[in-house]
């Protein structure tokens, strides 16, 4: 290792092939050495610290390691095409089945000047003193080649983690304990993102003394001391030591698998009881690892009611543990969006309408409130929103229709109001959703449109998502002419709400219906009588005068001062018969 470091020219295949070789002796050495009747603790720490900052430091500075790193790449067999490959070697499970290192023709990574066997057992050194010694690993993370890469290390982690089968529950601890939630490779909070971020927001403020969304509404904060991005992202980051503690605390079930998971890959005969693997069950985490603290504690707090226990002051746990996971759930959607890109936005959003239902009052806590704000506002990005469809499978949820039937009735008997929980209970109203979901709110669950206070400067979703395209379900339209004309929305009170029935309601009335349908028709005629009746006759006004939405306007919409020449004819006709 030491000639290695002090020249740049590689080694020849030979002196490479010893290098190896002595490599694998002194990892089945230390693999061995806690078995020994001698093994003396003190020393052999001390020892491997000798060889760390003599050997392993400065060989991952020199160039050759980083030589050997780039031919990795150029060896690798995921460049062969894996029909190619089980040609050459008759066997598709074993690629490098009677292959020879001086055949070119065969298996990338042992052909000749391949530096995969010395890597793989310098590897594995690595790991075996890491194991040993926890300062290990923050020696070697101050070398300049580990801070250049210390993203796609995290990155290969959370892949890695979500593809562990049964059997490898030790390299899922592992990976908790020291890499995923560790500041090392999150190396955005240490070279100034949150500040980057922060910095951004106070200048789009200054710009403009409101916030603007995507959609270009100028939107109010829900809470006037709104935490800005790169604060939210600042305090998740200096809280990954409370992130990790939460996230083991949940994942505690394994204790037992992990320890005979690492049994065996360490060799130890005395503890391990079987050879045999697990049964396959699938991957041994899911896709949304991170969002199952949140379903934990929701299940807990439903076990809890259930049992005649008052959920009216959750415990402290509960709140840390929610903002704990919020927290991690914001830093990978901002830091690490590929890792969550495999959860659906269906089960995203169903995951975080769980905090609403776990106690009566977790949601208004300020810092779960800020995370839930933030995360909203992230998914409701078009990017995101485009991906959203409540019709899709979801995880753990036999029927969303009945999910939000819950939510529903949650609102209404603890929301207060709150725009935060009713811009989550107004989501799934847009148009490209089931017609049920709308039904459930203007029909059996009527009592929650009043206190839906969300008004047309706040609303975080795009409004035209929820007048486009025109509705043409009847049962849904009389649903929202029957609310207008009894007074259940109201603009002063629902203002969005009462956009949306206004538009739909007057668009359906003045469109041009196929003649042949006598049942669509009949409908048509029946509501411009019930407009025509109407004792109040404001909403008559403006559904008749209704030219169209505007997002400029205080009520959201603007009018026809007379009524155009189109609609008097139809008015007319209508009166005649």
């Amino acid at each position: 290792m030491t000639e290695i470091t002090r020249t740049d020219e590689p080694l020849t295949d030979c002196a490479l092939t010893l290098a190896t070789s002595c490599l694998n002796f002194i990892v089945a050495f230390y693999t061995k050495i806690t078995q020994q009747p001698m093994y003396n603790a003190v020393e052999v720490l001390q020892h491997i610290e000798k060889l760390v900052e003599n050997l392993l430091v400065p060989f991952m500075k020199s160039g050759n390691f980083y030589t050997y790193v780039i031919n990795l790449r150029t060896y690798s067999s995921y460049k062969e095409d894996e029909s190619v490959m089980s040609m050459k070697t008759g066997c598709k499970s074993l690629p490098d089945l009677r292959c020879h290192p001086l055949d070119e023709r065969q298996h990338p990574c042992i052909q000749e000047h391949s530096p995969f066997g010395f890597m793989a057992a310098y590897i594995r050194l690595v790991y075996i003193w890491s194991k040993m010694h926890k300062g290990i690993a923050a020696k070697a993370q101050q070398t300049e080649s580990c801070h250049q890469y210390s993203k796609l290390y995290h990155s290969i982690a959370l892949i890695l983690f979500t593809s562990l089968h049964p059997g490898d529950e030790h390299i899922a601890h592992d990976l908790m304990s020291t890499v995923i939630f560790t500041t090392d490779y999150l190396v955005e909070g240490r070279i100034g993102d949150p500040e980057a971020v922060e910095l951004a927001e106070l200048l789009k403020v200054s710009e403009t003394s409101t916030e603007t969304t995507a959609s270009g509404f100028e939107t109010s904060n829900i809470r006037s001391k709104e935490p800005n991005r790169g604060v939210l992202l600042r305090d998740a980051y200096n809280n990954l030591p409370s992130i990790r503690a939460c996230y083991m605390t949940h994942f505690g079930d394994m204790v037992n698998t992990v320890a005979k998971s690492r049994s065996k890959f360490m060799v130890i005969p005395h503890e391990i009881e079987s050879h045999l693997l697990p049964d396959f069950t699938g991957a041994l985490v899911p896709m949304d690892w991170m969002f199952l603290p949140l379903l934990q504690l929701y299940n807990q707090a439903n076990q809890a009611e259930l049992m005649g226990k008052s959920m009216e002051n959750l415990p402290g746990h509960y709140v840390t543990g929610v903002t704990n996971c919020l927290r991690m759930i914001y830093m990978l959607e901002t830091w690490r969006p590929d890792s969550v890109c495999q959860v659906t936005m269906a089960a995203k959003i169903t995951r975080l309408m769980c905090v609403f239902l776990t106690g009566n009052d977790l949601f208004l806590e300020d810092t779960v409130h800020y995370y839930l704000l933030a995360l909203l506002k992230l998914y409701t990005q078009p990017a995101y929103m485009d991906k959203l469809d409540f019709n899709v499978p979801i995880p753990g949820v036999a029927s969303f229709y009945d999910l939000y039937i819950v939510v529903l009735t949650q609102y209404g008997a603890v929301s207060f109001g709150d725009p935060l929980f009713a811009s989550f209970v107004l989501l799934p109203l847009q148009q490209a959703y089931n017609t049920q979901l709308k039904k459930a709110v203007w029909g059996e669950h009527q009592e929650v449109i009043r206190s839906l206070r969300i008004q047309i400067t706040q609303s975080i979703v795009p409004l035209e998502r929820y007048l486009t395209p025109q509705e043409t379900h009847t049962e849904l339209l009389q649903m929202y002419l029957s609310a207008l004309g009894s007074g259940f929305v109201r603009q002063v009170w629902s203002p969005v709400l009462y956009l949306v029935a206004v538009h739909h309601v007057s668009g359906f009335l003045f469109s041009t219906v196929d003649k042949t349908d006598q049942v669509l028709v009949k409908t048509q005629f029946r509501m411009l009588k019930h407009v025509l009746a109407m004792k109040n006759k404001e909403v008559q006004h403006h559904l008749l005068h209704y030219r169209g939405f505007n997002r400029e306007s205080p009520t959201g919409f603007n009018l026809y001062e007379e009524i155009p020449a189109n609609r008097r004819g139809v008015l007319q006709s209508l009166q005649s018969i």
